[in-house]
């Protein structure tokens, strides 16, 4: 979001770099995604998903026109993120291009009435991220860090008291809704911080591990489901702690992070491939990162 603020400022937007940009990025590794939690439901549960919801899933349409796919439940979030950038890059259209105005007004209004069908809330969560790169000044940026960092802990704290547990029972101090917003808006307001202090991690070791996550990160986020669903038959989940079950957590998750580092291999690492040979065959040639 907060690019799209930036392109639009210096005049630079570019609605076709802009869509290969977008849509390389989420559907290279998110249609693998989405085939391998079918293919495990169906090989291995016998579970029957329907052509709409695979397709729903791949497109953005779970909880609108159909529930997340059983098996990867975190996909609900691709929905927001891709209707986040329909909203983004139409209104970018809309101001910056001024080409065709009635197509960025249909997809401002497809995004509107996704929004309505989903949490109307995340979308103002997601532009207030994007308007934090307006404050990217230390002063302002060090101001909406105290503000929003104790927002961040105060909100984490009452969702934790208001989830039972095994533990502890259930404390529903502000409604759950609330306290969503709460975190949410603290962490938006705090991202010219995080992103001053990313220089932390510009050189050495730390900066090595922070982008060998971080450029794997998405597919770890697709995959890890399916491949822990996929598992399921043969890790039994154990109901006690003691050193066979945290043996059998740590083989678990070394065999699912090994696979999620071999499908980013075969398909995110692939994108910037893939987006470079269609942008020549487009005829263009800006980066959008």
């Amino acid at each position: 979001g907060g690019a799209v603020i930036r392109r639009v400022a210096a005049g630079t937007f570019d609605v076709r770099d802009y869509v290969v940009d977008r849509v390389t990025r989420i559907f290279l590794p998110l249609i693998p995604a989405v085939l391998l939690t079918a293919a495990v439901g169906g090989i291995i549960y016998g579970h029957e998903q329907s052509l709409l919801e695979i397709g729903s899933n791949i497109v953005g349409l779970n909880g609108i026109a159909t529930r997340t796919i059983e098996g990867n439940a975190p996909l609900w979030s691709l929905a927001y993120e891709i209707w986040f950038y329909v909203f983004a890059g139409s209104l970018a259209c809309l101001v910056a291009v001024k080409q065709r105005a009635w197509v960025s007004i249909l997809l401002l209004a497809a995004a509107t009435v996704s929004f309505a069908c989903l949490d109307a809330r995340y979308l103002l969560f997601w532009c207030t991220g994007a308007a934090a790169i307006l404050f990217n000044g230390q002063r302002a940026a060090t101001f909406l860090a105290a503000l929003g960092l104790p927002l961040i802990l105060l909100g984490t704290i009452g969702l934790q008291l208001s989830s039972e547990s095994k533990t502890f029972s259930q404390h529903l101090l502000v409604s759950r809704p609330a306290l969503e917003a709460i975190v949410c808006w603290g962490f938006s307001i705090s991202i010219p911080a995080i992103v001053t202090a990313s220089s932390w991690f510009s050189s050495g070791l730390l900066q090595k591990i922070s982008r060998f996550l971080s450029d794997r990160s998405y597919s770890i986020y697709l995959f890890h489901y399916p491949l822990l669903w996929a598992l399921g038959t043969t890790f039994s989940k154990s109901s006690s702690l003691n050193l066979a079950s945290i043996s059998q957590l740590a083989a678990k998750g070394a065999i699912v992070l090994a696979g999620c580092m071999l499908l980013h291999f075969v398909f995110e690492a692939n994108t910037v491939r893939v987006r470079q040979a269609l942008k020549r065959r487009l005829g263009i040639g800006r980066k959008y990162s």
